[in-house]
């Protein structure tokens, strides 16, 4: 638990607040081939630029083969991390009736509304025209929006306009309410955790204004920081709280806690930005770090940016087997790290000027 008279550090007010996404937003295509195995005459290219400003549309399959189950779309949807669905099915044949039941189209609706990632993404559905069967089947299915060639471009931009504004000022209940139950789990889990994580995110802000990060970039750092170490959740309390050293095998099972915290977040669209920085911050340069041994530009420049401030953090604090370094020492220590190639030297130079009072140190 949090200490008496303890406060929120100004780094988290923002989880108080509802907060505007800033994103672009992202539109996942399905499109289903017809019975020639070929999707209907409208390129991926012209198709996207059929979509109002600023939507970004990634495409998951032209083949019905490639992904012929709804369990198939369903995960590549999840791993897309959309902010809305189209299926595009205007080459297929108009449906009979009595056979809706057996239709591929209408069990991939279903398949999506009862994914438990996807039950609220919104979902719109091209058919191809007189389809009247298929529009029945997938109101029964749960399509919030369902449209006929000839395409209905106004119509088309107008709802994805409406879902782009749903999500960019949607209330405070969303990502930040969010962050701040995770965050709760893990000071539940060990209060050091969380002490830690307002701190590391206290930096990522002053490094951010430092470089004049763009806003959405800002965000996704400042998060990032926050749920960093959110997989030691998933760690024996008899390992993350051993007041002495870990054996070989417990350190491998600390090891595993950045995969966990991505298995923890990936489902959450709105924490999809952060996924790198959560699964990555303890990789280095040369390749030597862990869980995936990435090296050099194979780590985004973020997660480098949180890497060397996670560990400044914990050179920074007293530990029970060593005291606690000052800023300078830290320093010292970070930059004989990065000649080893473990860090980069530029990131670790934006620490120069860091604010970290030594009160925010308490013993952990």
């Amino acid at each position: 638990m949090i200490e008496s008279g303890y406060s929120l550090p100004s780094s988290l007010l923002v989880l108080e607040t509802p907060m505007l996404k800033i994103s672009a937003p992202q539109l996942a295509i399905y499109r289903f081939a017809g019975d020639d195995n070929s999707p209907d005459d409208v390129s991926p290219e012209e198709l996207s630029s059929r979509l109002p400003s600023g939507w970004q549309a990634s495409f998951l399959s032209e083949s019905r083969h490639m992904l012929n189950n709804a369990f198939g779309v369903t995960s590549r949807i999840v791993d897309a991390h959309p902010d809305a669905v189209l299926l595009d099915a205007r080459a297929l044949s108009p449906l009979n009736a009595g056979y809706a039941v057996h239709d591929e189209v209408v069990e991939l609706c279903e398949g999506v509304r009862e994914h438990a990632a996807l039950r609220s993404l919104p979902l719109i559905v091209l058919l191809p025209e007189g389809d009247e069967v298929r529009v029945v089947a997938c109101a029964q299915a749960g399509v919030d929006n369902f449209f006929c060639d000839p395409l209905p471009q106004e119509v088309l931009s107008s709802r994805l306009d409406m879902i782009r504004r749903q999500r960019d000022f949607a209330p405070g209940d969303a990502t930040d309410r969010i962050v701040l139950s995770l965050l709760c789990a893990t000071e539940a889990k060990d209060f050091r955790l969380r002490r830690h994580a307002e701190r590391v995110a206290s930096y990522a802000d002053q490094i951010s204004e430092t470089l004049q990060l763009p806003p959405d970039e800002r965000m996704a750092l400042h998060y990032g920081a926050l749920l960093h170490d959110v997989g030691n959740i998933g760690i024996s309390d008899s390992i993350l709280l051993k007041p002495g050293g870990l054996s070989d095998w417990e350190f491998d099972e600390v090891r595993l806690h950045p995969i966990i915290g991505e298995q923890i977040c990936k489902p959450l669209r709105s924490l999809a930005d952060i996924l790198p920085m959560v699964r990555s911050h303890h990789e280095k340069i040369d390749g030597s770090g862990y869980p995936d041994g990435l090296q050099g530009d194979e780590i985004p420049f973020l997660v480098k940016v949180l890497s060397v401030i996670d560990v400044y953090d914990t050179l920074r604090s007293d530990r029970v087997y060593r005291g606690a370094f000052g800023h300078d020492d830290a320093l010292d220590i970070l930059r004989e790290e990065a000649t080893r190639g473990w860090w980069d030297n530029e990131v670790v130079a934006l620490l120069d000027t860091l604010l970290a009072p030594d009160k925010d140190f308490p013993l952990v």
